[in-house]
């Protein structure tokens, strides 16, 4: 048997550097079936790596955002804090411009009266 296995590997030993690699390439393609009816499916290693890898990811994350809070929390309290008191500050401004404008086009509008009438 093992002459058939040697002859119809003959067109593979041209690939290979010497005849042995090329046997032990056949032999391993030949008992492929036997191996791969003896193992678990891969697929169920997988979905229990991935998901323990979820778990970890989502205990590392949560422990990030809770380092995050703990570290940066009253730094953003103050840094909100500023920025509501800036957007006041501007929203008063702007109104009072409104109103300086309202106050400018009267006087315009009575200086071009009085200039009528002239």
């Amino acid at each position: 048997m093992k002459k058939e296995q040697i002859q119809t590997i003959e067109p593979l030993e041209n690939l290979s550097y010497n005849s042995k690699a090329s046997f032990k390439t056949h032999t391993i393609m030949t008992n492929q079936e036997t191996q791969t009816q003896d193992t678990v499916p891969i697929c169920i290693y997988e979905e229990e790596i991935n998901r323990r890898v979820k778990k970890e990811l989502d205990s590392l994350s949560r422990q990030l955002l809770e380092y995050n809070e703990k570290t940066f929390g009253s730094f953003m309290q103050e840094i909100t804090k500023q920025l509501e008191e800036r957007v006041n500050a501007n929203n008063k401004l702007r109104n009072e411009i409104e109103q300086q404008k309202i106050k400018l086009q009267k006087a315009e509008k009575l200086l071009a009266s009085l200039s009528i009438n002239k």
